[in-house]
């Protein structure tokens, strides 16, 4: 690890960090359409839902999303700043796919589909134009995914590249091993 990541590590680890990210809040128009969608893509379950809002969670955490109807709200600017997506991991490459196919077969299809080098990912948009990342890493440490990310490769293309999500079900079905397959293909 170089000496200036080593020395910024050290400046994180004084100040008080949080234990995790809990949760995000979305206005809508679409409150019931929104709901359903993150139903099905989260595995989530209505926790608290009134006329106006709906907590979920997919975990022990009390809510991991809230959806707040608004009926005044005009569509953001595509142009403008703000948050590009939010993303969420998967422990491993073939629970990623699994997750894939269970979405697919609910008629919800990733918009890309790139193996960045350090993860494997599956972006999806909702009807309001919010982007969820689904993700599992492709190295097995931190220090390993540090050394891609600080190497040629991802110096040249620190996207990505795109794939067929069909492609990876079939490889991984056919017995392909999830290692060879999280190795990132040269940029064309």
């Amino acid at each position: 690890m170089p000496t200036e990541q080593a020395d910024m590590m050290d400046k994180v680890n004084d100040p008080i960090r949080p234990s995790y990210m809990a949760h995000f809040v979305l206005h809508t128009n679409r409150r019931e359409e929104l709901v359903d969608w993150y139903r099905k893509l989260l595995g989530a379950w209505v926790q608290f839902e009134n006329t106006r809002l709906t907590f979920l969670t997919f975990d022990r955490e009390h809510h991991r999303v809230v959806i707040i109807q608004r009926g005044d709200l005009t569509a953001p600017d595509p142009q403008s700043w703000g948050v590009v997506h939010l993303a969420y991991s998967f422990p491993s490459l073939q629970v990623l796919v699994a997750n894939y196919k269970r979405l697919r077969d609910l008629g919800i299809m990733p918009n890309r589909s790139i193996n960045h080098g350090p993860t494997t990912s599956f972006y999806y948009t909702d009807a309001d134009g919010n982007n969820i990342e689904f993700q599992s890493d492709n190295f097995e440490s931190f220090e390993a995914t540090t050394e891609y990310m600080h190497g040629e490769d991802f110096a040249q293309n620190s996207r990505g590249v795109e794939f067929d999500p069909e492609w990876l079900v079939r490889e991984l079905e056919r017995g392909v091993p999830a290692a060879t397959l999280k190795i990132r293909p040269p940029s064309k």
